[in-house]
């Protein structure tokens, strides 16, 4: 068989890292790069081609970044098209890196990894390439998530939402949905993190300081 060379330096704990961490224990036929650096970073392509050059095996990446060449043997993930589909949660760089970088790895590559039916439908869509190219790897739950901790407990009901307040997470959506639909005024909504200015503003406009929590 051979042997993976998994891009551990994606491993954190924001969202890829997360993903990457639990990819990376539950696999077995791999090996960690030995690269330092951002994954992300503006030059990494080339670093990262350069190293390929001297290593055999498939290389995979839990995240979006992919070499040059030696596409034929790489695997890599997209999450999403949000640079491409938010400008707010973009820029210049990341959008020229996505269309002249990121779509021709996807047109070369081995195989594209992606976390829904809907992500992969818009990769199709966007870098013109086969459905079949693309393997749905859906987000699993890390043994961390058990029943085995004592209960949070609350004297109310609450609707939990965890993320983050970057726009493409369209979390003011999801506040106005609640407060306007028809749900017991008891029941609150939980916010993971601050409060935002966007958010702030929706609480003063329907007047819900006391339906609203920010865990922090």
């Amino acid at each position: 068989m051979n042997k993976i060379l998994f891009d551990q330096r994606w491993i954190g704990e924001h969202g890829i890292g997360r993903f990457a961490k639990e990819i990376y224990r539950s696999s077995t036929q791999k090996t960690s790069l030995e690269l330092k650096g951002n994954p992300a970073g503006m030059f990494d392509i080339l670093t990262l081609t350069a190293y390929l050059f001297f290593h055999k095996g498939y290389f995979y990446s839990p995240g979006y970044n992919s070499p040059f060449f030696f596409l034929k043997r790489t695997i890599f993930t997209i999450h999403d098209l949000n640079h491409i589909d938010f400008m707010e949660n973009s820029s210049l760089l990341k959008r020229v890196y996505y269309n002249l970088i990121l779509k021709r790895a996807c047109r070369k590559s081995k195989k594209i990894f992606t976390v829904s039916e809907f992500s992969k439908q818009r990769i199709v869509d966007w870098a013109k390439i086969d459905k079949d190219k693309i393997f749905v790897l859906g987000n699993g739950v890390s043994e961390s998530f058990n029943y085995n901790v004592p209960k949070y407990k609350c004297d109310f009901k609450y609707i939990l939402v965890v993320g983050n307040r970057k726009a493409h997470k369209n979390e003011p959506r999801a506040l106005e949905a609640f407060l306007s639909a028809n749900i017991d005024k008891k029941v609150k909504i939980v916010f993971t993190g601050n409060i935002s200015d966007p958010l702030k503003a929706i609480i003063k406009s329907y007047n819900a300081a006391d339906r609203v929590i920010f865990s922090g």
